[in-house]
């Protein structure tokens, strides 16, 4: 109701509504710049994921974010592959769950899930020290 008394039109409303400044926001999924990783500091990256499985269950939206973005510069690499890619998806979708809110309730183990989350790190590392005697190198 407007300051008279009586209703305004729908019309009116949106015209009302069109004039407030609106919010920017960044897209959820915005573009990550890539960064050439050198090999310490790209198992640094896997270290830092690994030990998100040690966080307690429940939502945790900026370790979230931070393990999308590791996830994002390790998968997309010069020197990456299927496998290693294939694991930080794993990981990833573990830590969703274990870091969400309502969905860590469902999961039969917490401790299995995060088993699950180290492991894939792990042999996602592998790949790592498999190439070059731990040197990353441009298969």
């Amino acid at each position: 109701m407007c300051p008279g008394g009586h209703e305004l039109s729908f019309k009116q409303q949106r015209a009302l509504l069109a004039c407030r400044p609106q919010l920017k926001r960044d897209p959820l999924d915005g573009p990550m710049k890539l960064s050439p990783l050198a090999p310490t500091r790209a198992r640094e990256l896997l270290h830092e994921l690994r030990a998100m499985a040690n966080l307690p269950p429940g939502p945790a939206s900026e370790v979230l974010g931070r393990a999308k973005e590791i996830r994002f510069q390790l998968r997309n690499q010069a020197w990456a592959n299927a496998y290693l890619a294939e694991k930080l998806d794993t990981a990833y979708r573990h830590l969703e769950v274990l870091l969400s809110a309502r969905r860590w309730r469902e999961v039969s183990s917490v401790d299995g899930l995060r088993h699950e989350i180290k492991a894939a790190c792990a042999r996602a590392e592998s790949v790592l020290t498999r190439r070059g005697g731990g040197r990353l190198t441009s298969a």
